[in-house]
């Protein structure tokens, strides 16, 4: 009866079952997370794209008015005195030392607090509240204590 010798894998061996087996795992290393948690969006309500995509909806006027940033919330202060808590995008906004840097079709526009603008959009209020208005998917959320109806932000116009 002939023997055969037993094969032990020499070192280069093992370092290529090792750097297939690591090789394997990286695309799966970020499944299931946001992009937007390790991004910093100051005082701004972000909300992911996929929840608010315009397709085939439409761009109503939110309204005109002054632009009003505190530490924990951006509202439009509009001109027939309703506020909107504007919620953005998150592919379409950063926030940038004190600044709200929006790109919207028209390209990026650079926001501060004062300014005077238009926006266009879609309201994220409806009749009858908790039984009607599904959850939000939040790269982040609005903060609790920014009163005034939750306006996304589609369009702007600054002047």
């Amino acid at each position: 009866m002939a023997t055969h010798p037993v094969h032990k894998p020499g070192p280069r061996r093992r370092a290529g079952v090792l750097v297939a087996a690591l090789a394997m795992s990286i695309p799966f290393a970020g499944c299931g997370q946001s992009d937007s948690s390790s991004t910093d969006y100051g005082p701004l309500a972000v909300i992911d794209d996929s929840d608010t995509a315009p397709e085939g909806g439409h761009d109503a006027l939110g309204g005109t008015g002054e632009l009003d940033i505190t530490d924990r919330c951006v509202r439009l202060k509009a001109d027939d005195d309703r506020r909107l808590v504007l919620v953005w995008r998150a592919s379409e906004v950063r926030w940038d030392d004190g600044r709200i840097v929006f790109t919207g079709s028209d390209g990026e526009v650079r926001l501060a607090d004062g300014d005077t603008l238009t926006v266009g959009g879609s309201s994220l209020e409806y009749e009858g509240e908790a039984e009607t208005r599904p959850d939000r998917d939040w790269a982040q959320e609005p903060d609790a204590d920014c009163d005034g109806e939750l306006w996304s932000v589609h369009s702007l116009t600054v002047g």
